[in-house]
């Protein structure tokens, strides 16, 4: 993700590191997109092992993952990264020049408007799977709707140079990580029509599965989740 999102960091004239060390997340080299989908992968062989569905695990941690994203953010500020154009508001933070920020003026902190976004995503999450019946994945699909939507509009604000370069990757005048708020927030949408008529109770553990006997009288059971 970051070779696609940042690649003249890696790639061109103006780069300033070697292509191979897009792979060193250390160096800060996983963006958000690559997070989610490296540990969806990962959750993915988890649930295959153990005979779980994949969507209704997904339904389950959609909150967290929103929490975790808020929580996350919180690192921009130390790095000072994530911020927006100057403003004159009481919570305008202010950048170093090292970090291309200039002496008296104040940023918008972009960072801090995602941390309040996803936190109230998260908390949205709860509500909506009590409230209605998200199950079969829809809980997070909407999750990814909600993020990709309110990533758009912050990710319009940002004006900070992206990987130690003096510019971001724009696409028709939108940067990258736009249009792949774009793409997902559309798939997103697509999920929630196409599953919208589906359901029926889910069940974490197929009653096929050897976790789902009795370990005591070896009968089954399944334990089914309820809308997440």
């Amino acid at each position: 993700m970051p070779a696609s999102t940042d690649w003249q960091t890696y790639f061109g004239p103006h780069a300033i590191k070697e292509p191979y060390r897009a792979l060193f997340i250390w160096e800060g080299g996983l963006s958000i997109w690559g997070a989610i989908a490296l540990g969806g992968v990962g959750v993915w062989l988890a649930c295959r092992r153990r005979g779980l569905s994949l969507r209704d695990v997904a339904d389950t941690v959609a909150p967290s993952i929103a929490f975790g994203q808020a929580i996350a953010r919180w690192g921009n500020w130390f790095n000072q990264e994530l911020y927006g154009g100057p403003t004159t508001l009481p919570w305008g933070l202010e950048i170093d020049q090292a970090h291309g920020g200039e002496p008296g003026v104040l940023y918008h902190p972009t960072f801090l408007y995602e941390s309040l976004w996803d936190a109230a995503l998260g908390f949205g999450l709860i509500l909506a799977g009590r409230r209605f019946t998200l199950r079969h994945g829809r809980l997070f699909a909407l999750y990814v709707a909600g993020y990709t939507f309110g990533r758009f509009w912050i990710e319009g604000l940002r004006i900070d140079p992206v990987g130690g370069v003096d510019h971001a990757v724009t696409l028709l005048g939108l940067r990258i990580n736009q249009w792949t708020s774009i793409v997902l927030f559309a798939g997103a949408l697509v999920y929630l029509w196409v599953t919208r008529d589906k359901d029926t109770e889910q069940v974490a553990v197929p009653v096929s599965h050897p976790q789902a006997s009795n370990e005591e009288g070896g009968g089954q059971a399944s334990d089914s989740i309820g809308s997440a």
